[in-house]
């Protein structure tokens, strides 16, 4: 049975509420007997501080403050330690989330017990010209930078070219990322227990461009003909010039997120599938 030691904390720092809740976690993680690490964006004064990098690799878990958003930025950045992560949501959606505010102190002690079960979802990694760009959680997106002019990309798969299509853009998600943008981008739902990698274009002027679902063992690769009229967004957060073939493959790395008995299905349903 895993038992966190170290506890890092960290969350939005442009949200009053999210810094009140961190020191509420904080000291709830106190009276629990673990050691506590903040953030030290937070600026909370009362406990040892450090910087969100270098947290990943001295803490056993992470709790984050606010919603989705929190959670793909502390993955990114503590992508090669693959901390546990619990998210504590304080926003409207927080699909990736498993606690609310009103249920911090039972979490909390759960925690101290070791009353947990650990999630894994895979990630993938990007390389941009051959330039290592590290991990995405969700998605990498290629995308247009001028609004309503198309980008003309060619997709490969293993070095075999499948087609050049115009379009607003191309995304290649994650399981994981399955809910996020290629959703609304009419792609499909997959759990994050599938290994695969799924790649949905953004407004193809093509009646055959579809979402497709490979295997994330596969090499992924987008050209697009202008460059300059492009540029690449990781987990909807960050933005990169487009410098050469994007190349997306399976990540070492896995995501890892710390669940008291919620199931995939049951977020889902109560997350997508209900609109009473």
């Amino acid at each position: 049975m895993f038992r966190p030691q170290v506890v890092g904390v960290t969350g939005r720092t442009d949200l009053g509420r999210a810094v009140r809740v961190a020191e509420r976690v904080c000291r709830l993680c106190d009276r629990e007997g673990f050691e506590v690490l903040v953030d030290d964006s937070l600026g909370i004064g009362e406990y040892p501080r450090v910087n969100l990098k270098d947290m990943g690799e001295e803490v056993d878990m992470i709790i984050t403050i606010g919603g989705d958003g929190t959670i793909l930025r502390v993955s990114r950045i503590t992508s090669e330690y693959e901390v546990p992560i619990l998210g504590v949501n304080l926003g409207k959606f927080g699909f990736l989330t498993e606690v609310s505010e009103s249920s911090l102190k039972e979490a909390v002690s759960r925690l101290a017990r070791g009353d947990f079960s650990l999630e894994e979802h895979r990630k993938l990694r990007i390389k941009i010209g051959g330039s290592d760009e590290g991990d995405a959680l969700n998605e990498v997106t290629v995308i247009t930078s001028r609004p309503a002019k198309m980008i003309k990309y060619r997709l490969s798969i293993d070095g075999f070219e499948l087609e050049t299509t115009w379009a607003d853009g191309v995304l290649v998600a994650t399981p994981t990322g399955s809910t996020a943008y290629s959703l609304s981008a009419g792609g499909p739902i997959v759990e994050p227990q599938v290994e695969c990698s799924i790649i949905t274009p953004l407004n193809p002027f093509k009646l055959e461009a579809r979402p497709m679902v490979v295997s994330m063992d596969r090499r992924v690769e987008i050209d697009v003909d202008d460059p300059e009229r492009a540029e690449v967004v990781v987990d909807g957060q960050e933005y990169m010039n487009l410098d050469g073939t994007v190349s997306v493959t399976r990540s070492p790395n896995v995501a890892r997120f710390i669940r008291f008995g919620s199931t995939y299905f049951e977020r889902l349903k109560e997350k997508f599938l209900r609109w009473d």
